[in-house]
């Protein structure tokens, strides 16, 4: 039998996603256990009737707090039922969160009743990520969740996450750079926002010309700017972002959109945002953590809730990928993370892990996909979308615990693999750079490619020897290949 937020999901059907973890009994345990993706209980524990109210409370007790799958189920009880609960048991903290949110979902009150006891909040800061709240009187209930009821998502304080919060990626980041001349460092971070857009783009099969690339890396450099995101300054990044003129959103789009492939099956969509008609009002929850998550919360955790939040909702007919990646790198600044100007590759390493990339999205994407029945038409549109009414709090409430990890991952191999990377090898450049200028005399440029080509190959191969044989002499050449290893051992940074 299945119990709490499992039990309540297989009620709701396929507008409500599986809970990450499935309570289960087991004759094993006499006390509350998580083991391989479940939470075991003894027998005693559980819900002896299919009534949802228990399954509700059970849950409220044992499995955290899921808005998603709770702003179906709770809707549907009577105010009697609730209002016995709370009678029965006006100090429960459960009962009064099931009041709370009963009230919040109905938009109707109970009167006549009176609870005591300290304020509770609604997500226990033990078992996730938490921002300040606001106090319900009435119930004694803390809101402190990521967001608002308006929209909010959710992050598990799992081993993984409270680990990267130790270490504290962005603190690290801003020592490696410190310890960086002010040269190298110019040249590095050049490199750096260069390759972030460059890696935002691959990752959509987007070409990188010249006037595209100028315009992210000008946004990426404005992204510490403290303006407050809204729906017109949305539109002025869109246009950013997007160069063809005709493509550019001014407003959100009123037209439903969805991700996939161009094979005209139904089979072919991958994902389905939210229909045009409850857009706006997501994205003004959507806006409100955009705008505060970042004072209050880990700059990655907000930079993730709010990027991957975005694309999920995808207001825009285009540019919706590349514009979720800015925010990250707008959250991290807005939250003074990393100083003005200073920037880690993260989407270098999303499109070197783009499979991972693909996985984390789909975390949201598939059991989203799965809600909406989608049938090609052959015209145009191609396609018809049914979604069921009274179903966008699949879009409002979700879980984004896999999708920090994730980024958390990237944010990691942005500082220790690109960028270190490409800091030791401007040092390892410049050492060969002034070796080879001392000795002979060639054009910077070719000068510069040569010593770039060695570094990159640990040799100067035929081809580059083949197309430089008229602009560089063989004995230079010669010369790098036989002492580069060398002076690189001399100047502290020896050849791998």
């Amino acid at each position: 039998m299945l119990y709490g937020y499992s039990y309540l999901a297989s009620q709701i059907g396929r507008t409500a996603f599986p809970p990450r973890r499935q309570a289960e009994n087991s004759p094993r345990v006499k006390t509350r256990v998580e083991s391989d993706g479940r939470i075991l209980f003894p027998a005693s524990a559980y819900p002896d009737s299919e009534d949802p109210l228990m399954h509700i409370l059970f849950a409220l007790r044992h499995e955290g707090v899921n808005l998603q799958i709770l702003s179906r189920a709770v809707p549907e009880l009577a105010e009697s039922q609730v209002r016995a609960a709370v009678c029965a048991k006006p100090n429960s903290v459960p009962v009064r969160k099931l009041a709370f949110l009963w009230e919040f979902f109905t938009g109707r009150t109970i009167d006549g009743v009176q609870v005591s006891g300290r304020y509770a909040p609604l997500f226990e800061p033990d078992l996730y990520v938490t921002a300040p709240g606001s106090r319900n009187p009435k119930w004694r209930i803390e809101f402190n969740g990521l967001g608002s009821m308006a929209w909010c998502a959710t992050v598990e304080r799992t081993e993984k996450i409270q680990k990267a919060l130790s270490a504290d990626i962005l603190q690290a980041a801003a020592k490696a750079l410190e310890s960086v001349s002010g040269r190298t460092l110019d040249r590095a971070l050049g490199w750096a926002f260069l390759n972030e857009t460059k890696g935002s783009f691959e990752l959509e099969r987007e070409p990188v010309s010249g006037d595209k690339s100028k315009r992210f890396v000008h946004l990426l450099r404005h992204a510490h700017e403290s303006r407050v995101l809204s729906e017109d300054y949305l539109c002025d990044l869109q246009h950013e972002i997007v160069a063809n003129p005709f493509l550019h959103a001014f407003s959100y789009r009123t037209n439903q959109n969805w991700l996939g492939g161009g094979t005209g099956s139904a089979v072919d969509v991958a994902y389905v945002p939210p229909p045009p008609e409850c857009l706006h009002q997501l994205m003004q929850g959507w806006l409100q953590a955009a705008n505060t998550l970042a004072s209050s919360v880990h700059p990655v955790i907000a930079a993730s809730v709010v990027s991957f939040g975005f694309v999920y909702l995808h207001p825009f007919m285009d540019g919706n990928g590349r514009l979720s990646r800015f925010l990250i790198h707008q959250q991290i600044q807005r939250s003074g993370g990393l100083a003005s100007g200073r920037l880690l590759p993260v989407s270098i390493a999303m499109r070197r892990n783009e499979e991972r990339y693909l996985a984390a999205l789909s975390l949201f994407s598939a059991p989203a996909r799965r809600a909406w029945d989608v049938v090609f038409t052959g015209g145009t549109p191609a396609f018809e979308f049914s979604f069921p009414a009274g179903s966008d709090g699949m879009y409002r409430y979700w879980d984004a615990t896999g999708q920090t990890e994730f980024l958390f991952d990237m944010f990691d191999e942005a500082l220790n693999v690109d960028l270190k990377n490409e800091i030791r090898f401007i040092g390892r450049f410049d050492l060969l750079d002034r070796a080879v200028n001392e000795m002979f005399d060639l054009e910077l440029g070719d000068r510069q490619t040569m010593v770039a080509a060695w570094l990159n190959a640990g040799s100067l191969s035929k081809n580059f020897r083949k197309k430089f044989r008229y602009r560089i002499p063989e004995q230079a050449m010669d010369w790098l290949e036989q002492n580069a290893a060398g002076i690189l051992e001399e100047g502290g940074s020896p050849a791998d």
